[in-house]
């Protein structure tokens, strides 16, 4: 009988130990989570999906435009890193701001009016300064420069924002180019399973070409995309 309990005894200890164990290291990797989501700015992200791209002249022949389908990558990121503003670590923060993305598009059209598949290679560097409220919104602000090669290259000064809400975030950007101009709105939806570091977004962008000149020959044209993108970030 005594041998009994004392057998018992040891598996209950192991068991008891092998809990705690299991205890502790759920702990550490809750701990680890709760740092990489309660940041006022992600760290970084990289993101692949889809494209519906239109180009449009302004002249309103069909045959000067073109709608294609493409594949995207984007990665987004700091260069130099970033820093801590505030007496709470993660709470606001400072860092350079990095984003380039590469979009391969397909050939379109048919006959003689075939054109060949293309390249679409956009990027922003810049600053960014984020803030997490108590309630645990991350508020971010952006501005840098940004260029780009489409249909037309662009460059120019850009302002951005965004903002997370528990499994929702809004992003918004705007490029300021001498010749136009480009809006993006983006919608992102992180499942409950994701713990916070995947996402599905939907993104859409407006492209704006201007005239170069009162006499100059060249007509205006615009550019729309819609990209549905499943994205990790940290």
């Amino acid at each position: 009988m005594q041998a009994v309990m004392r057998r018992m005894m040891r598996i209950g200890i192991s068991l008891c130990a092998m809990l705690s164990l299991l205890i502790a290291r759920d702990a550490a990797a809750q701990a680890v989570f709760s740092e990489t989501r309660a940041r006022a700015l992600p760290r970084n992200e990289f993101a692949f999906g889809i494209d519906q791209w239109q180009y449009a002249p302004d002249s309103g022949d069909p045959s000067g435009g073109s709608t294609r389908w493409g594949l995207v990558l984007v990665s987004r990121g700091s260069l130099l890193g970033q820093w801590n503003l505030g007496e709470q670590e993660g709470a606001l923060r400072l860092g350079d701001y990095l984003e380039t993305g590469v979009g391969f598009y397909g050939a379109t059209g048919t006959g003689s009016l075939r054109q060949s598949p293309v390249l679409r290679l956009p990027m922003h560097y810049g600053l960014q300064l984020g803030k997490l409220t108590a309630g645990g919104t991350q508020l971010v602000g952006r501005a840098g420069y940004a260029a780009g090669l489409s249909a037309t290259a662009y460059a120019g000064p850009f302002i951005g924002a965004r903002v997370k809400h528990r499994a929702v975030g809004v992003e918004s950007s705007y490029i300021m180019d001498s010749e136009g101009s480009n809006a993006s709105v983006l919608l992102r939806w992180y499942p409950r399973t994701s713990m916070g570091i995947f996402n599905v977004a939907l993104r859409y962008e407006r492209q704006r070409y201007e005239p170069t000149g009162a006499f100059s020959l060249t007509k205006g044209a615009s550019e729309r995309s819609l990209m549905l993108l499943f994205s990790g970030e940290r």
